[in-house]
């Protein structure tokens, strides 16, 4: 870490640790600050009964749901054990974050079931002009905005994984025709 600041003896810098991921915070002065983020999902699985595409659209939605509910569980966690580590004296923040990301998944379809491989996702906000701002809400504050982005992310992989095993699966019919 850099040299973090201290407010009135409560340290601006503190970190988390759960099963699933890792969080830190880092205070640089009165204007400037970082989150960074990271989790781990572990291979996720759903069963697919009868091997249909409606099965399969069906089991695609119940994984995309899993990973959704492990990393809101994740990131809630980390982020309220980083506030309860730093100071909650001082202004609420109005945050206004603009994040891009890529975001990819290995997958196999089965037919029996649908397999999403191992990810990890780490992001970096760099957080400036929060002055006057109390550390604890200023993580609290990133954390939902960044579970926010992370879900409406989550979904459009798991759209696009749909859309590609299907692809796959109508070009695999057509080859043995």
């Amino acid at each position: 870490m850099r040299n973090a600041v201290t407010s009135g003896g409560t340290p601006s810098a503190a970190s988390a640790h759960s099963a699933l991921g890792e969080a830190r915070f880092e205070r640089f002065d009165a204007t400037s600050a970082e989150l960074q983020l990271e989790y781990h999902i572990s291979g996720l699985e759903a069963a697919l009964p009868d091997g249909s595409d409606a099965a399969l659209a069906e089991g695609i939605a119940d994984v995309c749901q899993q990973e959704i509910r492990l990393m809101r569980t994740t990131l809630l966690g980390l982020g309220h054990e980083l506030a309860e580590q730093l100071s909650e004296h001082g202004k609420a923040p109005v945050t206004d974050q603009t994040t891009e990301e890529a975001d990819e998944r290995t997958w196999f379809d089965r037919r029996s079931a649908i397999r999403i491989a191992p990810t990890v996702f780490h992001s970096e906000s760099k957080l400036s002009g929060y002055e006057g701002v109390a550390d604890a809400k200023l993580v609290r504050a990133t954390v939902e905005t960044a579970i926010a982005h992370r879900e409406v992310s989550i979904r459009n992989v798991y759209k696009q994984i749909l859309e590609d095993a299907t692809a796959s699966r109508q070009a695999r019919a057509q080859s043995r025709a």
